[in-house]
């Protein structure tokens, strides 16, 4: 018995130096216990009594103030130089409330306030950022990125008048009495028909569809309506109604794919009406709990605005693609989005847990939101894990 005593307390130690090397400074009892009664290959690591021992003494001997502190060693910066000072790309100020306010613009990537423009400044030519909602660039000249084209890309530049923004193109009238369904779903505010808001939920930022943006190409068919719900009732109301009323559904969030894939079939393919969801109405981070590393989270939330969130528990998901700043967790999710600290946190899809599904019949939930059912999934970063509504 001694024997399983000692062997257990080692392994505790074994796993409180990986999470702690892993990022995660205070390892607390609970958390600790979750790991070592995590099942390995259908076998129990420890029995949950040793588990539990073995927590409360390794633990205890991790406490701030006791000497009998066990190893683990301090996560330190590879070759063992100090980070340098990194000035962050998404500025504070655009907290949870920013992916409602700003503006994203339609025919090109970005916001609309914010555009590269050619001109003179002091009698050179330049190029500057229009906002500053980028730091240190913004409103600055920027005289090498101009040089950089003639002499690196062999293109001549000249600086010329801004050209005039053609007017949208027409779209046809949504199908008779759709918008009365949705209106009876959701409130009439949040069921848009304009042309706008149909062209930027029909289309992504793939080269064809800007293409066609810019040019006001309207060929290609576009949703009769957009529609956003901001509770989980309201998707099912909608879902059910499209069930009932024949229209097919087509859910969208950052409109940042480049593979058409919010694109509505031609009428020849499917002569439904089409609805997309705009799914940026649900958009909350639900609960956070920081000693399992685990978090409940709307689809629809920004990866910014996320990133944000999940920063004032003290915790981060560590998924950060270039396109963050408009792409929405449940885009992540259903594309298997992978970000730039692919090698430290992983890819998406090994950081969910699992995910709560609105059908028309009612949700699909794996474990019913009983996070210990699916501990094995828990990421041990110290780094919070979404699952998407």
């Amino acid at each position: 018995m001694a024997a399983r005593f000692v062997a257990g307390e080692k392994t505790a130690i074994q796993v409180a130096s990986l999470l702690h090397e892993g990022g995660l400074d205070h390892v607390t009892e609970e958390h600790l216990l979750q790991r070592l009664l995590r099942s390995q290959e259908g076998k129990v690591s420890l029995p949950p009594p040793l588990a539990r021992g073995a927590a409360y003494i390794v633990t205890g001997k991790a406490a701030p103030g006791n000497a009998a502190g066990y190893d683990m060693p301090a996560p330190r910066p590879q070759g063992g130089a100090q980070p340098a000072a990194v000035a962050p790309l998404w500025p504070a100020s655009h907290r949870q409330a920013a992916q409602r306010v700003d503006k994203e613009a339609l025919d090109r990537w970005g916001f609309s306030d914010t555009r590269f423009a050619a001109q003179r400044i002091d009698g050179r030519p330049a190029v500057q950022i229009t906002s500053r909602r980028y730091g240190a660039i913004g409103e600055q000249p920027l005289y090498q990125l101009w040089e950089f084209f003639p002499r690196q890309l062999g293109v001549s530049l000249s600086v010329r008048d801004t050209m005039p923004e053609a007017p949208l193109p027409e779209v046809p009238a949504p199908a008779a009495g759709l918008l009365a369904h949705l209106a009876a779903a959701v409130p009439e505010a949040r069921v848009r028909s304009d042309a706008a808001s149909r062209l930027r939920a029909g289309t992504g930022h793939g080269l064809a569809d800007i293409w066609r943006l810019r040019t006001r190409d309207a060929s290609r068919r576009v949703p009769d309506a957009v529609v956003r719900p901001e509770t989980e009732e309201e998707v099912g109301a909608v879902l059910r109604a499209a069930r009932d009323s024949g229209f097919a559904v087509i859910p969208v969030g950052g409109r940042t794919n480049v593979t058409s894939a919010t694109a509505c079939p031609s009428r020849d393919a499917d002569p439904r009406p089409f609805v997309s969801m705009d799914m940026r109405g649900l958009a909350q981070v639900l609960w956070v709990n920081p000693e399992d590393g685990m978090a409940c989270i709307e689809a629809g939330i920004t990866g910014v605005a996320l990133k944000d969130a999940l920063q004032q528990h003290g915790v981060t998901m560590g998924m950060e693609p270039d396109s963050m700043e408009f792409s929405t967790l449940g885009g992540w999710i259903s594309t298997r989005a992978s970000g730039m600290k692919r090698a430290r946190y992983g890819n998406i899809e090994e950081m969910v847990v699992e995910v709560r599904v609105m059908t028309a019949e009612g949700v699909l939930w794996q474990h019913n939101g009983d996070a210990s059912a699916a501990a094995s999934s828990c990421g041990a970063h110290g780094g919070a894990v979404g699952g998407g509504t």
